[in-house]
């Protein structure tokens, strides 16, 4: 294999992940897209089928992030994703509150 590069996903991708025990590649699309790829390795001879959608995920897939950002199991079923929960919520603080409980 070396230096030859092979191109797995035409529309791009972040955040890609090996399967520990399998030869399956994850990574997730540009629109949140977990996706899958099984690769078939033979001594130099390397070749992957088409990509497939598993699930939407909710990662904030558009920001340069450093880290890992989720892992998968050895058997490739079970996903642990930093996912986004809700919309930001706006924060109040409140200065000198101790004052205003003294009245």
């Amino acid at each position: 294999m070396g230096g030859d590069k092979k191109r797995i996903s035409t529309g791009g991708g972040n955040h890609p992940r090996l399967r520990r025990g399998g030869p399956e590649l994850f990574y997730v699309a540009p629109d949140g897209q977990m996706m899958a790829v099984a690769l078939k390795l033979s001594g130099a001879t390397f070749e992957f089928e088409s990509p497939k959608a598993l699930f939407k995920t909710r990662m904030l897939t558009n920001l340069i992030q450093s880290g890992i950002e989720y892992d998968v199991t050895a058997d490739g079923q079970r996903f642990l994703i930093g996912t986004q929960v809700a919309e930001a919520s706006p924060v109040s603080v409140i200065l000198n509150w101790t004052a205003e409980v003294k009245r």
